[in-house]
């Protein structure tokens, strides 16, 4: 799995769940630029911080290395997960 993909997985994840990188970061333990850096493909990340990110997200490991997960995949995942944290819109 590359890296890129994996980073733009996080993202859809984050932003369905209404997260900025500085939430996220926080709460997984991950500083602001190392996350920046995964989002965007420019740095791997431990499977420790993979789990640490998926854990705050409320997702499984290795639904970060599903290849491009569309839109409605990320909020079926997200509402199984924790379906009273989603927004409407």
């Amino acid at each position: 799995m590359y890296s890129v993909e994996i980073g733009m997985n996080i993202v859809k994840l984050r932003k369905a769940r209404g997260m900025t990188q500085e939430q996220l970061g926080l709460q997984a333990n991950v500083s602001i630029t190392r996350l920046r850096d995964i989002e965007h493909g420019r740095a791997n990340a431990s499977m420790d911080t993979l789990k640490s990110i998926a854990d705050v997200l409320g997702v499984a490991l290795p639904v970060l290395f599903i290849y491009s997960l569309e839109p409605a995949e990320v909020l079926e995942m997200l509402h199984r997960a924790q379906p009273e944290t989603l927004t409407a819109g």
